[in-house]
């Protein structure tokens, strides 16, 4: 069953499958990072915004979403005041810390976290084409230091902030 408050979220932007089903799929990719020990393997992280994510994602701050994801945040716990300066400062540094287990987005004193090069201009890509399944899909993908690819998950993001795996 699904309750009330599963629901009923607050997004960092104007639509739940565009900022919250996005954020919540990053989320779930660094924390299968961290569970299955790969985390130190990566070097940097890919993240396709396929279809209607890439048509309307920049509006809808799915970019935006997609960074903060990967710090492993839940959507509930960011504050959004301090949201803008963080990804200021990821795009100023060129570095972002992927993992998981904060509840302050910025606070990286609890849980397990690698810091990686990260350029979003480089490692969030759109591609206006749909992914069989749901107009809504994105693949995310770990690469090593030799730019192997060493993880990749396929995500829909099915409306109201829940997503389902290919």
């Amino acid at each position: 069953t699904t309750s009330t408050f599963e629901l009923f979220k607050v997004g960092i932007g104007p639509s739940s499958s565009h900022t919250v089903g996005p954020l919540v799929a990053c989320r779930n990719f660094t924390k299968d990072l961290v569970d299955e020990k790969i985390l130190e393997n990566v070097n940097r992280i890919r993240v396709e915004l396929c279809g209607s994510l890439a048509l309307t994602g920049i509006g809808h701050y799915t970019n935006k979403a997609v960074v903060v994801g990967l710090t492993g945040i839940a959507p509930s716990k960011i504050d959004t005041n301090k949201m803008d300066g963080f990804l200021d400062e990821v795009a100023k540094q060129g570095t972002l810390k992927v993992g998981f287990g904060s509840e302050s987005l910025g606070d990286f004193s609890v849980g397990t976290y690698k810091e990686i090069n990260f350029d979003e201009t480089r490692d969030v890509i759109l591609f206006a084409e749909e992914l069989p399944l749901h107009p809504n899909g994105m693949v995310c993908q770990a690469l090593d230091k030799n730019e192997k690819i060493i993880k990749e998950m396929t995500y829909y993001s099915v409306g109201g902030g829940f997503v389902n795996t290919a």
